[in-house]
């Protein structure tokens, strides 16, 4: 027997897919637009649950043709989406990127995508656009409820207590969901068991009354319900706890308006031929959404312009009336004798599709995500998926040990002193100045006067202070000229100047000469030899990492520059500038020279090499490049009597800013 077909549900399934939709879009104010997921569990949960208990009375109900339905209703456009995502992908995303979309694409075959991305970062993280597949988590949880519900469902109707399922389902979700959303917000967002209840509140409509006493009250049902939905996506974002009490708004919205449904309310908004319409690609829309959202934006390393979210938009759609017209409804369409296509040659032709996606997939899992896409830059990530481990591989002090080093000259010492971006100078200051013998110290996190840019950090505190103390003893009985520099800007707002506590300041001139004033403390010590004060480098500001930057078989200009006047880059360049406009006595370098025009900073080579290990310190790269550019005005400064080199600055400063 078939269910008596209601198109006031349609309806409801394009509000809550076209929440989703604008959400994922960033178009506002649907900061709450992920509700939208919670209305489909409502929806499935009255819908399953009806169709079970009706074939169940009708004694028609046999688990093969229900999952043979589930399946054919679920999987082509699935495997669809995921293998045109996959092939989208290969030119596009890095290697790290393809690598966890590969993993992404076997799980979701499997119905586990959920598991998947709960062990990887949250829903609402930063790098979700790096996740063409995520939205598959919803699948999975909606795959795993029919894996348990139906069986459950016959064993309790068989002593005509099904509503005590749902009861109990409701009220151990919920409770569990409200215990857990705070202390394991990712858990309660993506398994199965935080959101029985929402099924469950489908499922209990069916015990609700057929027939409203009063036309009115089903309209006020309806009405009641659609406000609660978007109430829920209006004012809810990233920041509330959810699921838990909070999911009960969006929930308990539709259920509302699945009772009121049929009312003329529900007959006059979703029953409208418009919302119907959407309603019935609604499953298509959704699955087409995300990997069209979010591959514009990696693309692009920023976030769409209005005019390229209605693209997208449009995009969306198009490509939904696509999926459901080829796709969904061929496997879904039945005849007088049946479904159209038997269910063995169905079953042979899933496999071979799940088979398809999954050896591709897999052999991307397991060999870094198809390294041999990069081409002539797959040598500089081999073997390298994380970050971390990339700067680890390629800093330029990492042959630097802290918290002392030498480049191994034959010919005069020249001390260096800073922290680990003084040290970032080693692989320059080896291959450029053979005949100079350059010692390094720079222990991590560690200021080059008596400072330490936290109260509450003691253990850098004891550990910089004696790293501090034995450079200082070593450069006060040597000959050489002092290099400082340092992360400048990282000390820039708050700093603990020993006994003095902390100390603030509110533009760089004060911090600058501030640390003109300490360097005044080492000018002493080290008496007629020259002081020489090397200035912030800029800054990787991109909004991927190196690596990824690296490992995009795309090339991108956000890569390429970092733009000057973007707050990451202004800060190092605001203390550069007031180095320049006051160093005091002392010979002064500016990195920003050799490596910016007055818009732009390079972040790589000519050889498409990065400049940079992590968002800030110097790469192998980037240290020999760098030393290089300035090795001239360097060595001038280095060579020339001190009164002389006090003048060889570079005024008028160069630097962008």
């Amino acid at each position: 027997m078939r269910q008596t077909y209601r198109p006031d549900i349609d309806g409801l399934r394009a509000v809550a897919v076209l929440s989703v939709v604008l959400f994922h879009l960033k178009i506002p104010p649907f900061a709450g637009g992920f509700v939208g997921v919670d209305v489909f569990f409502v929806i499935s949960g009255y819908l399953i649950t009806r169709l079970i208990i009706e074939a169940i009375s009708n004694k028609t109900f046999t688990f093969r043709n229900f999952y043979l339905r589930r399946a054919r209703r679920i999987l082509p456009a699935l495997f669809a989406t995921v293998l045109l995502t996959f092939i989208a992908g290969i030119p596009i995303l890095s290697i790290g990127a393809f690598q966890d979309m590969a993993g992404s694409v076997i799980a979701s075959i499997f119905s586990v995508s959920n598991f998947f991305f709960w062990l990887g970062s949250g829903y609402f993280a930063g790098d979700a656009y790096t996740k063409p597949l995520l939205h598959t988590w919803s699948l999975a949880v909606e795959e795993q409820f029919y894996l348990f519900w139906p069986a459950l469902v016959v064993a309790f109707a068989a002593y005509s207590r099904p509503v005590i399922l749902v009861a109990v389902a409701f009220i151990t979700s919920l409770t569990a969901a409200v215990v857990m959303v705070r202390s394991a917000p990712d858990a309660t967002f993506y398994l199965l068991p935080f959101r029985v209840f929402e099924f469950a509140i489908g499922a209990a409509l069916l015990w609700a009354p057929r027939h409203f006493p009063y036309r009115w009250a089903a309209d006020a049902a309806c009405m009641i319900g659609l406000a609660l939905i978007v109430f829920a996506v209006l004012v809810f974002d990233e920041t509330t706890p959810f699921p838990g009490f909070a999911a009960l708004v969006p929930c308990l919205g539709a259920a509302l308006a699945i009772w009121g449904g049929q009312s003329r309310v529900g007959s006059a908004i979703l029953s409208d031929g418009i919302m119907v319409g959407i309603g019935r690609i609604s499953y298509s829309l959704y699955l087409v959404h995300w990997p069209i959202s979010v591959y514009p934006t990696y693309l692009l390393l920023r976030d769409l312009t209005p005019t390229e979210t209605l693209a997208a938009l449009a995009a969306c759609f198009v490509a939904a009336g696509l999926m459901y017209r080829y796709v969904e409804t061929p496997f879904r369409k039945s005849d007088a004798s049946g479904f159209t296509m038997p269910a063995k040659r169905f079953g042979v032709l899933i496999t071979a599709c799940a088979a398809l996606l999954i050896v591709p997939s897999v052999s991307a899992w397991t060999s870094s995500g198809w390294a041999w896409r990069l081409r002539d830059r797959a040598e500089i990530a081999k073997g390298i998926d994380d970050p971390r481990d990339f700067h680890v591989a390629y800093y330029g002090g990492k042959e630097c040990p802290q918290p002392r080093c030498e480049t191994g000259g034959t010919g005069p010492v020249v001390y260096v002193i800073g922290d680990s971006h003084a040290r970032s100078y080693y692989a320059g200051l080896k291959e450029s100045f053979p005949d100079k013998n350059f010692i390094i110290f720079g222990p991590n996190s560690c200021t080059l006067y008596s400072l330490d840019f936290g109260s509450s950090q003691d253990q850098y505190t004891e550990r910089c202070d004696v790293a501090r103390s034995k450079a200082y003893a070593e450069i006060s009985k040597g000959d050489g000229d002092v290099i400082v520099t340092q992360h400048w800007d990282a000390r820039f707002r708050t700093i603990h100047h020993g006994k003095d506590g902390e100390r603030s300041f509110t533009k760089p001139e004060q911090y600058t000469s501030f640390v003109i004033s300490e360097l005044a403390k080492i000018k002493r010590m080290i008496g007629d030899r020259k002081l020489i004060i090397l200035g912030g480098v800029p800054r990787f500001d991109a909004p991927l990492s190196p690596l990824d930057c690296v490992t995009r078989p795309f090339k991108n200009t956000s890569c390429a520059t970092s733009h000057v006047t973007s707050p990451m880059i202004a800060g190092p360049a605001a203390i550069n500038k007031a180095f320049s406009a006051d160093h005091g006595a002392y010979p002064w370098l500016d990195p920003f020279q050799y490596l910016c025009t007055q818009t732009d900073c390079r972040n790589f080579n000519s050889a498409g090499e990065p400049l940079y290990s992590d968002k800030t310190h110097l790469s192998t790269w980037g240290s020999r490049e760098l030393v290089s550019a300035m090795k001239r005005d360097l060595l001038q400064i280095l060579e020339q009597p001190i009164a002389k080199a006090s003048k060889l600055v570079q005024e008028p400063p160069r630097s962008p800013l």
